[in-house]
């Protein structure tokens, strides 16, 4: 396992120096494959090799499966505040009585390294911002739950982003999409795709200067009957070594996709589909547990 990890952190320390700097995206020699896993789902392979760099996407086509169902799910059980999105995923399914299809991470949240001393135990692992299901509060976030952007389901129904708001405590609690009231709801970064343009200077609340990075990322895409979740791998020489997230944004719309919302990166990114494992290859060299994150059921 040591040996694993001092391998990991050279490859990443490499990655930084052999990058290029955000090279334009030649569609003429991007690589895509696509094929069908269920009815109205596709699992996408891109090879961008410019950079180079592995993107690996899910696409669910909700006209053609109208038992998908995107679900907001936060990782904390009696025994851990995080697992990974395959150990979500089987949360989600025991929870729901549905069928795990696609697991993705989420926002960023507190970060633990070491162990409790004198009998008092860590902070716990929450995420940044809300965790919103079924219109039950799972988490109200270390940062509250107003003022910053979400993915969320308003009550007809419907996805979309929009900034958050908020009122009311336990049961009287009420959250908000852009002034619509929501039912499930998660804290994304930032928006790099609105109503259908790539938006190259979107400011990340965190970590703002990484926006045009190469870097691992992590997105959900939405746009007509469709959800995306997308994964760029990063900070492995010889394998991949990410994109700015306007690229990510960019492939999001030729994807079909009109808005998109981007999560946690680093190496939190990982995407795991039911039956093949996870499809990318996470820059820790094992998926990271998260605190929260999407699964899509049927």
């Amino acid at each position: 396992m040591c040996h694993l990890a001092v391998v990991s952190l050279i490859s990443q320390a490499l990655s930084v120096l052999v990058a290029p700097a955000n090279p334009v995206l030649d569609y003429s020699t991007i690589q895509r494959q696509e094929c069908s896993v269920l009815p109205g789902v596709s699992y996408v392979s891109i090879k961008v090799p410019e950079t180079p760099c592995e993107v690996r996407m899910v696409k669910f086509d909700l006209s053609k499966n109208k038992d998908l169902r995107l679900e907001f799910a936060l990782c904390k059980t009696n025994r851990a505040f995080r697992l990974t999105p395959e150990g979500m995923a089987k949360k989600t399914a025991k929870e729901t009585g549905r069928k795990a299809v696609a697991a993705m991470n989420g926002d960023f949240f507190l970060y633990n390294k070491g162990t409790p001393k004198n009998d008092k135990p860590l902070t716990p692992e929450r995420p940044f911002g809300i965790t919103l299901s079924h219109g039950k509060l799972l988490e109200r976030g270390c940062w509250g739950a107003k003022g910053y952007e979400i993915i969320g389901r308003r009550k007809d129904g419907s996805l979309g982003f929009g900034k958050l708001s908020s009122e009311g405590e336990g049961e009287s609690f009420k959250a908000y999409m852009d002034g619509a009231e929501v039912i499930d709801a998660i804290r994304v970064w930032n928006r790099p795709l609105q109503n259908g343009k790539v938006i190259d200077g979107a400011v990340h609340v965190c970590y703002p200067k990484d926006n045009h990075k190469n870097y691992p990322r992590s997105l959900v895409g939405l746009g007509t009957n469709l959800v995306v979740f997308l994964v760029a791998d990063a900070r492995q020489v010889g394998w991949s070594l990410g994109m700015p997230s306007a690229h990510a944004a960019e492939i999001l719309k030729r994807e079909g996709c009109t808005d998109a919302g981007q999560f946690d990166g680093g190496g939190s990114t990982a995407l795991w589909l039911s039956g093949k494992n996870y499809l990318n290859r996470p820059s820790d060299g094992k998926p990271r547990p998260v605190a929260n994150g999407l699964v899509v059921t049927q």
